[in-house]
């Protein structure tokens, strides 16, 4: 998806859309970035005109996303961060 950087896993939406996960928490500024990275972005694999200008899910946080999982029942999500030992001081399991 054009603007985004180092998309891992993500999920696939019940309502048949496709969450991708930034698997970075790159700031403006660095490696030549335009914008902070770290963010899930949703995915229309029916209608790809509506992916040309991806907006994040702030709502989702920002930091380095590995996957998710929606759940088809109640619409909850479900994040799991990408985890290293040297990522925000998440805590890994």
């Amino acid at each position: 998806m054009c603007g985004t950087d180092n998309n891992c896993a993500g999920g696939r939406t019940p309502w048949n859309t496709w969450l991708t996960c930034e698997e970075t928490e790159r700031r403006t500024g660095e490696a030549g970035d335009t914008k902070d990275h770290g963010f899930v972005f949703e995915v229309d694999p029916y209608h790809p005109e509506r992916n040309q200008n991806p907006r994040p899910l702030t709502f989702l946080g920002r930091y380095s996303h590995e996957a998710l999982a929606v759940d088809p029942t109640s619409g909850a999500i479900y994040v799991k961060p990408w985890c290293n030992a040297s990522n925000s001081g998440l805590r890994c399991s």
